[in-house]
C-alpha cells in the first residue's frame, strides 16, 4: 500500500510499506543537466554531497554507513538528481540523521571541490573508453541537437573548471529546496514514522518553489548517421527512434514490442542477428525516458565489416517484426515482464526509486495491478499498428564507433 502526504516544510513525502527487513529512503529533486548554469554543475553537487558538511566529515559519513551495512548511492540525469540509502530497521534513525544532514544541510569547501574535481574529471576520461556509452551518448546529442537535452551530464573538462565553491552554493540554495524535493521511504516504515524521522532530521537551509523538466522536442526529423573514429578492433553500433510519450495509452503496448524485439531474453534481435546469420557478438534494445518522451534504443556490438549489414536487418525486423511475432510468444513475453514487475514490487530500493519517479512525472503512484493489467490488456492489433508506426518512419538516429 502507498501512502502520499506532506511534510511541514512543504516536501512531498511517499510511504510504501512492504514486509522486510530493511527500510530504503530516496530523495529526488528536480533538477539536472538541464538546469546547469555550468555544464557539469547538477553531477558535481551530486558528488560534493558525500563529501560531507559541518556535522559530519566524509570519513565520518564513510565510518557510519559502512558499520550499519549502509547501501547508499546518487544518480544525476538530465532532469532530476537522486540521492538514496537502505538500512536494516533498528538502525534506521541511526543512519538517516547522517544521510538527512548532508542532504538538506550542505556545505562546500573549496580544498574539497578541488579534490572532487579531479575526481569527474578521471570520470569524464573513463566514459570516453566505455564505447557502448561513447555511442549512446552521441545518439542522445544528435537526436536532441541544439535543445537543452544534448547536454552532457558530467560537463566537460573545461567546463568544470568554473565550478567553485561559492557557484555550487548558489546552484544548491536554489534547487535543493524542500519544495523542489520528492521523499520516498519503502520498506519496513509507516506513514508515520517516516513522517517523524523527516520531522526530526530533515531540516533544509533555504526555501524555494517546485522545478519542471523542459518540454522535449527532437529537432531531427529525417534519418541521421555519424560515425566516431577510435580504433576499435570492434564496432559499436547504437540506433534511437522516438516511440511515443510516456502517458500515451500505447505506452504499455510499445514496452510489450521492445520487449519482443531486443529485451526479452528469447527476443528477435538475437535470434536473427546473433543465432541466425552470426553478425553480432553482444545486443539488446530498451525504451528510454528523457522527461515525457519515450525512445526505442538499440545497441549492438559486432565486427567491423558487419555494421552495414547489421543496420540492414534491423530495418528489415522493422518491417517484418509482426511476421515473427506468435500468440505463444506474445503470451510469453507479457507473463515475462509481469514476473519482472511484481518482483520489483518486493525489492524495497527499486520500490521507493520507482515512485519518486512517478510522483516526479505523474503526480502519482502508478500501481503494479494498473501495470500488469495494462500489459496483460496488450494485443497482436496493438503490436502490429505500433510495429508499422516504428518501421514507416525515418526519424532514426545511428551512432557508429570503429
Amino acid at each position: 500500500m502507498v501512502e502520499i502526504d506532506k511534510l511541514s516544510c512543504g516536501s512531498t513525502i511517499v510511504v510504501e510499506k512492504i514486509k522486510n527487513k530493511r527500510v530504503t529512503c530516496a530523495i529526488d529533486f528536480g533538477c539536472g543537466a538541464t538546469n546547469d548554469p555550468i555544464l557539469g554543475m547538477s553531477h558535481f553537487l551530486e558528488h560534493m554531497i558525500f563529501s560531507g558538511n559541518k556535522k559530519y566529515t566524509k570519513s565520518k559519513i564513510k565510518d557510519i554507513f559502512t558499520r550499519y551495512c549502509v547501501k547508499y548511492n546518487a544518480l544525476t540525469s538530465l532532469t532530476f538528481t537522486r540521492f538514496y540509502m537502505s538500512c536494516i530497521k533498528r538502525y534506521f534513525a541511526s543512519t538517516f540523521r547522517v544521510f538527512a544532514s548532508i542532504i538538506g544541510n550542505a556545505n562546500f569547501l573549496s580544498k574539497n571541490v578541488d579534490i572532487e574535481r579531479g575526481v569527474i574529471d578521471e570520470e569524464i576520461d573513463r566514459s570516453g573508453d566505455v564505447f557502448a556509452e561513447v555511442v549512446a551518448t552521441d545518439a542522445r546529442r544528435n537526436m536532441f541537437r541544439d535543445t537543452l537535452y544534448s547536454r552532457e551530464i558530467c560537463g566537460t573538462h573545461e567546463s568544470i573548471k568554473g565550478i567553485t565553491a561559492e557557484n555550487l552554493t548558489e546552484y544548491y540554495k536554489k534547487y535543493y529546496t524542500p519544495q523542489n524535493a520528492i521523499v520516498s521511504f519503502a520498506g519496513n516504515i509507516t506513514m508515520a514514522e517516516a513522517k517523524a524521522y523527516c520531522e526530526k532530521y530533515l531540516h533544509f537551509t533555504s526555501i524555494g518553489v517546485q522545478y519542471y523538466a523542459p518540454s522535449v522536442t527532437c529537432p531531427n526529423p529525417d534519418f541521421t548517421r555519424h560515425e566516431i573514429s577510435k580504433g576499435s578492433s570492434q564496432a559499436h553500433l547504437y540506433l534511437m527512434q522516438r516511440a511515443c510519450n510516456i502517458d500515451d495509452k500505447d505506452y504499455y503496448a510499445y514496452v510489450v514490442y521492445d520487449a519482443i524485439f531486443g529485451s526479452f531474453s528469447n527476443n528477435l534481435l538475437t535470434k536473427i542477428l546473433r543465432d541466425k546469420h552470426g553478425l553480432m557478438y553482444a545486443g539488446y534494445s530498451y525504451m528510454a525516458a528523457y522527461n515525457t518522451a519515450l525512445m526505442q534504443s538499440i545497441y549492438i556490438a559486432c565486427n567491423r565489416d558487419n555494421v552495414d549489414k547489421c543496420i540492414s536487418y534491423i530495418k528489415k525486423l522493422r518491417e517484418t517484426f509482426m511476421d515473427n511475432v506468435s500468440e505463444k510468444l506474445l503470451r510469453d513475453v507479457k507473463l515475462s515482464l509481469s514476473i519482472g514487475f511484481e518482483l520489483a514490487e518486493d525489492n524495497v530500493t527499486e520500490a521507493a526509486l520507482s515512485n519518486a519517479a512517478d510522483m516526479r512525472i505523474f503526480n502519482r503512484v502508478i500501481p503494479v495491478s494498473e501495470i500488469l493489467d495494462s500489459i496483460n490488456a496488450v494485443s497482436l492489433d496493438d503490436l502490429s499498428r505500433i510495429a508499422k508506426s516504428m518501421s514507416d518512419r525515418n526519424d532514426i538516429v545511428i551512432s557508429v564507433l570503429k
